[in-house]
């Protein structure tokens, strides 16, 4: 893919074995074909398995949904976009 194509945030939740999760993994393998990148962000991933892990783009943002560290780790994930921001982002859940 090319680095000058469009990219996606997918903003999840923490990873559980609900659709939603399961929802933004496909997402993130399939929007590629349509010439976009992909980014997921999410506070855990452990419940993805490694081998998926290993394949997609997934970047984990512990703390980010706690009250008072939460708001110091949205403020690293802003710094972490202002360098490549996404052309859409894409929230799973509040």
């Amino acid at each position: 893919m090319a680095d000058d194509s469009p990219l996606i945030l997918l903003l999840a939740d923490t990873f559980s074995l609900r659709g939603t999760s399961a929802y933004t993994l496909r997402l993130a393998e399939h929007i590629p074909q349509y010439g976009f990148r992909t980014r997921i962000v999410c506070p855990c991933a452990r419940m993805v398995s490694r081998e998926c892990r290993g394949e997609l783009p997934i970047e984990e943002y512990p703390h980010l949904l706690t009250p008072l560290w939460g708001q110091v780790v949205r403020r690293w994930l802003l710094a972490d976009l202002m360098d490549e921001p996404p052309a859409l982002i894409h929230v799973q859940s509040r």
